[in-house]
């Protein structure tokens, strides 16, 4: 396995483990009654993670895209 590969595939398992951690924290957020808070914050989020990006010279619509992933994936069933 190339070092290029291996950096990846590191970045990979940390973006999975920090999306399960963020996954974890809604769904107790729900299940605390601060769901509708939840909610508000990630309509926030979705254009500080857009920004933030943009200023690293990232393509905004697939910033667009990767949030709303992000969002969608911290709802679980609720919709």
């Amino acid at each position: 396995m190339t070092d290029t590969r291996s950096k990846i595939q590191k970045i990979d398992r940390q973006l999975i483990k920090l999306l399960s951690d963020r996954k974890q924290i809604c769904e107790d957020a729900r299940r605390l009654g601060e769901g509708v808070l939840i909610r508000e914050l990630e309509i926030e989020q979705i254009s500080d993670i857009i920004e933030e990006g943009v200023e690293q010279e990232m393509d905004e619509t697939q910033l667009d895209r990767l949030a709303s992933v992000v969002i969608r994936l911290c709802k679980g069933g609720e919709e």
